[in-house]
C-alpha cells in the first residue's frame, strides 16, 4: 500500500491551525514550546488496546445492548491525588455500576472523570475582586486558585505536574480494578454495609416491633 506523506503532513497542520477556545495566555511562549517538546517525549497516559475497547463498549451502549454511566469530579486538583481520594471515586463507581446492573439487565460500561480533568473552562478570561483583576483561575494545569497575581499567572510547568498526576492515577486505577478492588462481591459487601449503617436502616432496627394482637 502506497501512503501519501504530502497527506499526512497536510492533515497533521489542519488541526493545530484550527482555532482553539479556553487557551489560557501563557506570558513566556519559549518556555511553553519547551514543556509541550517534553511532554511530546514522554510514553502515552493510555494505549492503543485500551482505546479499541471502549469504543467496542460504548458501541455496544450505542446498540442498547449496554448502559453508559459517566461520574467524576468537575475539576481535579493536584492535591487530591492520594490512594485514599482515588479509591473513593471508584468506589462510588463500582457501587452505582452494581445497582444500575440489576436495574437495567445491561452491562454497565463505566467511564471516570478523573486522571486529566484539571483545567476547567471560563466564561471570562479575568476576575475581579475588591477593585483588583486578575486572570480567572482554569484549573491546577494553568495556574493557583489563591486570588494573587504569583498564583494566577499561567504556569506552563503545571503541564508536567499534571501528567505525573495523571499518570499515577491512572496507575493506581488500574491496580485496583484488575486486583480485586472490582470483584462484584467485593461491591455488594460495600452496598449491604451502606444500607445496613444508613439512618433509616439503624432507625428501623431500633424501632419496637408492632403488635398486631387487638
Amino acid at each position: 500500500m502506497t501512503v501519501n506523506a504530502d497527506s499526512h503532513a497536510v492533515a497533521e497542520a489542519t488541526w493545530r491551525d484550527l482555532p482553539a477556545a479556553q487557551q489560557p495566555e501563557y506570558p513566556d511562549a519559549e518556555a511553553l514550546r519547551d514543556v509541550i517538546a517534553d511532554l511530546e517525549s514522554y510514553p502515552p497516559l493510555v494505549f492503543a488496546g485500551e482505546c479499541d475497547q471502549l469504543r467496542a463498549r460504548m458501541g455496544a451502549v450505542a446498540r442498547g445492548e449496554a448502559f453508559l454511566l459517566q461520574g467524576g469530579d468537575c475539576a481535579e486538583a493536584f492535591d487530591a491525588v492520594s490512594a485514599d481520594h482515588i479509591r473513593a471515586k471508584l468506589k462510588t463507581l463500582l457501587q452505582m455500576s452494581a445497582v444500575l446492573t440489576y436495574a437495567a439487565s445491561v452491562p454497565v460500561v463505566k467511564v471516570g472523570r478523573i486522571a486529566g480533568q484539571y483545567s476547567k473552562p471560563r466564561s471570562k478570561g479575568t476576575e475581579t475582586r475588591d477593585g483588583v483583576t486578575l486572570p480567572t483561575y482554569r484549573g491546577d494545569s494553568v495556574n493557583g486558585f489563591d486570588f494573587t497575581e504569583a498564583a494566577r499567572v499561567p504556569d506552563p510547568e503545571r503541564l508536567k505536574r499534571m501528567y505525573n498526576a495523571s499518570a499515577s492515577t491512572l496507575n493506581l486505577v488500574r491496580a485496583f480494578t484488575t486486583g480485586g478492588y472490582a470483584d462484584l462481591r467485593q461491591v455488594h459487601a460495600w452496598n449491604q454495609d451502606f444500607v445496613k449503617s444508613s439512618p433509616r436502616a439503624s432507625a428501623t432496627r431500633r424501632s419496637p416491633a408492632r403488635s398486631t394482637t387487638p
